[in-house]
């Protein structure tokens, strides 16, 4: 999905942009989305999105909030927002820990008899929890009986079969009452919610899962310029430094050593705190933690990383298929990428070329189930660098940062009170007024590949 909105962002091509569109739109719409708590579960067992495995994954969630803020940034659809928001509350409220970092999963059931018991729904419920008038707006568009649980039909799945305009239409009042009041009885009907045993929640810190979230929070901070977001996501990082890297070694979880994909998220972390802070620490811990991987999982003879660098039965793997988040070795390549266009050290360059080519005939077989490694290798093509000569936080480091360019990487140098973007190797003018920054970087959409003059 980050593959086609990214393209779309620089093609505008019509198709790309449905398709995005319609399976985004789809998801959200259904009951694989929690309309009264936020957030996706862990699959649909249908092909409409309507009834799905009630258990709730921080992986899923990181990647599928990182997809609709990047929707609403690049279609600026208010309803994309909306699901970002959701999406963000639930982590917030469910698996965010008060101290910092970010839990596994919350469960499916309580019990193992009552399928989704904690999510469902029935009439009686809804009229116990709602005012008459509410009730008849909520019914009519979250409880239809093909959400019905095929264990007990009387329990539903909430989902919006009747949208919000249409119940505007029927019921001859605004639709900005009847949003408000659909608002209003989803408060309610959480708050009830809250009341019921909930499902177990695994409140494990992975290492992996931690840095996905808290680079997705640090995107959220640029796109919705929500201060709390930033905040818990470096109150998060630096509690996940404390927490599993030990006298430079780092770890997954308690005891247990790191795999590729805790090097690759946990520094992808790293440089997005640099990126949104301009704090140079975050750059030399993202480096130490690429020296080590590369130390520990490179492959010398092809390129690419292996998974560990405990291999079992003589066995070692190398992937690059997306299971369904983006595989870690794309993702390195895409890290190694900005810490070149960030350092200068052409090492970072090489390793991404050599990781790019040893993958390319495997991932040319796989095609879709290879996304992120083209993504990767179109931001080895496209990438945009902007070298803010300008104090973090200013309102001119504040544009540059708001402005989510895919494939995008940001430097701090000295105070001058400029900005200098490049674009592959060709740089520009530098400019020191946020206005002209933000004409220049939207100048860069729809450019076809990425580049115009």
């Amino acid at each position: 999905m980050d593959f086609l909105i990214n393209r779309y962002y620089f093609t505008s091509d019509e198709s790309t942009g449905n398709a995005v569109s319609k399976t985004l739109e789809a998801m959200a719409l259904g009951g694989f989305y929690d309309q009264v708590g936020g957030g996706f579960h862990r699959y649909s067992t249908d092909e409409a999105w309507r009834i799905p495995h009630f258990e709730k994954m921080a992986d899923d969630n990181a990647w599928l909030l990182r997809n609709y803020l990047s929707a609403y940034s690049v279609f600026g659809d208010d309803f994309y927002r909306e699901i970002a928001a959701g999406i963000i509350t639930f982590l917030r409220d469910v698996l965010s820990d008060p101290e910092g970092g970010f839990y596994m999963s919350q469960d499916a059931d309580v019990t193992p008899d009552d399928e989704g018991g904690y999510f469902t729904w029935t009439d009686d419920e809804l009229r116990g929890v709602l005012t008459d008038e509410e009730y008849q707006l909520i019914s009519l568009h979250l409880l239809h009986e093909e959400g019905a649980m095929h264990h007990d039909t009387s329990k539903k799945v909430l989902f919006p079969g009747v949208r919000a305009e249409k119940m505007a239409e029927r019921s001859g009042r605004p639709v900005s009452e009847v949003l408000d009041i659909i608002h209003r009885g989803k408060e309610k009907l959480l708050r009830a919610r809250n009341n019921r045993e909930a499902p177990f929640i695994d409140r494990t810190l992975y290492t992996s899962i931690n840095g996905m979230l808290i680079s997705v929070f640090l995107h959220g901070f640029r796109i919705l310029n929500d201060i709390e977001l930033k905040n818990f996501a470096i109150k998060s990082l630096d509690r996940i430094l404390e927490l599993r890297l030990i006298n430079n070694e780092l770890y997954h979880t308690e005891n247990v050593s790191a795999l590729l994909d805790d090097y690759a998220y946990l520094t992808e972390a790293l440089l997005a705190a640099y990126e949104v802070t301009g704090n140079a620490a975050y750059i030399a811990k993202a480096e130490e933690l690429i020296h080590t991987c590369l130390d520990k999982l490179w492959d010398r003879d092809q390129g690419g990383f292996f998974d560990t660098d405990n291999h079992l039965l003589g066995m070692s793997i190398k992937a690059v298929e997306d299971m369904p988040q983006p595989s870690a070795n794309s993702v390195c390549i895409r890290l190694l990428l900005k810490l070149f266009s960030v350092t200068g050290n052409n090492v970072y360059r090489q390793r991404a070329e050599d990781a790019l080519r040893f993958f390319s005939v495997k991932a040319g077989e796989i095609g879709i189930h290879a996304g992120y490694y083209f993504s990767s290798l179109d931001a080895y093509y496209h990438h945009l660098k902007l070298t803010l000569h300008a104090r973090p936080g200013s309102v001119l480091s504040g544009t540059a940062v708001s402005m989510c360019i895919p494939y995008s990487d940001i430097m701090y140098d000295q105070d001058k009170g400029y900005v200098v973007p490049c674009i592959g190797n060709v740089c520009y003018n530098p400019i020191d007024d946020p206005g002209a920054l933000k004409d220049f970087l939207n100048n860069r959409r729809h450019a076809g590949n990425g580049i115009s003059e």
